[in-house]
Formats: C-alpha cells, structure tokens, sequence
C-alpha cells in the first residue's frame, strides 16, 4: 500500500516528492498559495488567471483566489504525509476586498499587479503579523483534522552558491542571505506553535544546481540534497 502524500508549498518539496520512491503517491499539491490566502477569498477577477497558458499555473492562482488549501485537504481523502515548505511566501500578498492573494512569478511575468496595488513583502513586519496569524489558525485545522502528526516541515534554507562555485542570483530581489534571515522568525512562530512538528533541515551544505530542470535558482537544489530530504523523510516514516 503506498503512502499518500499532500504538499502544500513548493518545487522544495515537489522535487523532494520524486526521490520518495514508488512507495509514496502524490494525493494532491497546493502551490502558490500563501496561509494569509487560506480561506481568505477575492473576487475571482481579481486577477486573470484565465489567460495563463499552463493548466496547472491557471489552477493554482484560481486556488489562491479562492483560498482553498483546507478545502484540497478535506477532497484529498486519506493523507500519510502532509509535506510542508515556505518558499513560496517568498514575493509576499496583496489585499483584496476582504481577502488576499499570493504575489507569484506568473503573475508578475503576465503583469497582472498594477503598480500602485498595496503589496505586503515578504520579511516586512506587516507580511509576517499577517502570517504569524494565520499560521495559527493552520496549525489549529491541521490538529482538527489529526494531521499535525503526519505534517513534515522541510526547513531547507535557499542556496547562496551554485556547483561552479559561483554566487546564486536573487529571486525577485531576494538573495539567499535575506530569504534565510528573513526566514527564522516565521521558522520560530511554527516551532512555538507545534514543538512536536518535525522539521527538517539538511546537514549538507546547500548548493543550487544551474542544470535543474526549473532553471537556476537558490531554491533549486543538488539531488544530493534531495535525496537527504527523501532519506530523512522516510526515517521519520519508520
């Protein structure tokens, strides 16, 4: 019987997914979605995601809009393991009406957020009380839903050099060295929150590889290090 997985965050822990192993299957992925967006909806024309070229890119900023994360969860059916990452809060959110939504790079790349539109980045102190809240109320419908034991965070800090030894390029105007600094305190909020969630951090040092098959990124890693991340998961498991 395979065990089922849930990730709710990033490539981080979709490329970690892929050194699991034929014993783990992929239930559902949430991505794009920042936990201020989580059942916080906007208006769906708040920005077009309809004109995306990519199904899936369409679906996750559909999701964000409608703040869906529990509700995935709640379709998914059985979840085993529920892996958990951070990277992408990392371009912050916007207000919408009585909601908001998740700043992503598809939708800076299409222009879809007019200059003038109020934008909370991540890092700031009003984008971290936004998430220290919500983050409890994540941590709260987790436990209601007797996931919080089967949740992983995996705490990998962004890469600040790559294979050849070079320094990795910011990621919107964020550099390694700030996403990790800027990191710890969301870190610690989870860790007061939930102390018996595991949370994961390779001992190797992180190091980007400009091959990966998403381009070059501080996020996007060695398959070494994605194969300490699958091992360390699966210890977990045991």
């Amino acid at each position: 019987m395979s065990t089922r997985v849930f990730i709710m965050g990033s490539c981080v822990s979709r490329d970690s997914f892929e050194f699991l192993g034929p014993e783990f299957s992929l239930t559902e992925y949430v991505a794009r979605q920042s936990l201020i967006s989580i059942g916080r909806p906007v208006a769906t024309d708040t920005i077009p995601a309809d004109e995306l070229d990519s199904a899936f890119q369409r679906r996750m900023l559909s999701g964000d809009l409608a703040g869906n994360a529990l509700a995935q969860i709640d379709k998914a059916g059985e979840i085993d393991l529920l892996l958990w990452d951070l990277t992408d809060e990392r371009l912050g959110v916007h207000p919408g009406g009585d909601g908001w939504f998740t700043r992503t790079i598809e939708g800076v790349g299409a222009d879809f957020y007019p200059e003038d539109l109020p934008h909370h980045p991540f890092g700031s102190d009003e984008h971290f009380a936004l998430w220290a809240e919500a983050a409890e109320h994540w941590i709260d419908a987790l436990a209601a839903r007797e996931l919080l034991s089967r949740t992983v965070m995996l705490q990998v800090p962004w890469a600040a050099v790559t294979t050849n030894g070079l320094p990795t390029p910011a990621s919107f105007g964020l550099t390694a060295q700030d996403a990790n600094a800027a990191s710890f305190r969301y870190q610690r909020v989870i860790m007061d929150l939930a102390p018996e969630l595991p949370m994961l951090r390779p001992r190797q040092r992180m190091i980007a590889r400009p091959g990966h098959q998403w381009g070059l990124a501080p996020f996007h890693y060695t398959e070494e290090i994605y194969t300490e991340i699958a091992t360390s998961v699966k210890q977990l498991l045991r």
